[in-house]
């Protein structure tokens, strides 16, 4: 998850060279390549401060989000069935490995157990193999929707839309009736997921990375 390690730049407006300067020496002192967040919030100069300095923008994001109540249902497909659970298990993390080849899943595993708020895990099995997965976070009302993968032998069967609805009735069941979710700009797939199953843009943002 190398999103976590970025600089969220919010709000501050003044001294951005310095502050510049002060996060790229913490990140060579971690050697570590710097990486900041550009969202509404940060200041108005520092993404083209920063594109001056030579950073490369990366990974457009769109911030998306729907009512629970209001999610398009998913038809109902044969063979599926959904296992909720509010720990992490085996037929989950067996999901993630194999939608993330390269990806460190033992240490983003353990990064994901860790949440503190009502949350819980969503498994797809396709007679009694799990295919697709899922992440809910409750907290202030909302319920963030994280994790969504499916693996390629299951696609164009429902599982995705099956885990968003399922999530839908958790965060209705948990008070959280908001939905929200974030996806790369340029995976058109997912985005026509979401944008029919309900979802609808609410901001976006991206990265700005120090050529190593």
């Amino acid at each position: 998850m190398w999103w976590s390690g970025a600089v969220l730049a919010h709000g501050a407006q003044d001294r951005l060279c310095e502050r510049i300067d002060a996060a790229e020496q913490f990140y060579a002192a971690h050697h570590a390549v710097t990486r900041f967040q550009i969202c509404p919030d940060c200041a108005s100069g520092l993404d083209g401060l920063l594109a001056r300095r030579g950073y490369l923008s990366q990974a457009p994001v769109l911030l998306l989000t729907a009512a629970a109540g209001e999610l398009a249902e998913a038809p109902g497909s044969p063979g599926l069935s959904m296992h909720v659970c509010r720990q992490l298990t085996a037929n989950w993390v067996s999901v993630l490995s194999a939608t993330s080849p390269g990806a460190a899943v033992d240490r983003d595993s353990r990064a994901i157990a860790r949440a503190s708020h009502p949350h819980a895990y969503f498994t797809v099995l396709a007679n009694a193999h799990p295919v697709g997965i899922g992440r809910a976070v409750a907290d202030g009302g909302w319920t963030g929707v994280f994790n969504m993968a499916t693996t390629p032998m299951a696609r164009r069967r429902g599982v995705a839309r099956f885990v968003l609805t399922s999530i839908a009735q958790w965060a209705a069941a948990h008070h959280a009736p908001r939905l929200y979710l974030q996806v790369e700009r340029q995976n058109l797939p997912a985005r026509h997921l979401y944008e029919t199953s309900g979802f609808s843009e609410l901001a976006t943002y991206h990265y700005r990375v120090a050529e190593a």
